[in-house]
């Protein structure tokens, strides 16, 4: 995509932290990220019992920081994530120019169903 047309051509990367679930909260499971800056996280592993690459981590905060282009903390909606990271690659989709999603997560059918629904009734 040219920069004239008002899309650039680099790859973009959005996440979005999910909440924790029921089941998580019930077991005692806590959050371990925090948003120091607009576009960034970081993954305390202090008290956790995950095994990280100790490379990656720092020795003197037990933290790992992580950038984005976009990054989406729990309590943001979906229909936000979509309507920053999505829909304008949809729309240059529609424009002629190519654009892949890839979603990764905890999905269900329904769920999948009923976003694809929005997404033909925002495009059409």
């Amino acid at each position: 995509m040219s920069s004239s047309s008002g899309y650039s051509d680099s790859v973009k990367v959005c996440l979005r932290v999910r909440p924790l679930i029921g089941y998580e909260r019930t077991v005692g499971c806590q959050q371990i990220i925090t948003y120091p800056q607009q576009n960034q996280l970081v993954v305390n592993t202090q008290n956790t019992s995950s095994q990280f690459n100790q490379s990656n981590i720092n020795s003197q905060t037990n933290q790992i920081p992580f950038t984005f282009d976009f990054v989406f903390n729990e309590a943001v909606a979906q229909t936000t994530v979509y309507e920053q990271c999505v829909e304008p690659l949809l729309k240059a989709f529609v424009d002629g120019y190519n654009a892949t999603i890839l979603a990764y997560g905890r999905c269900h059918i329904q769920v999948n169903y009923h976003v694809i629904l929005k997404i033909v009734a925002r495009i059409a």
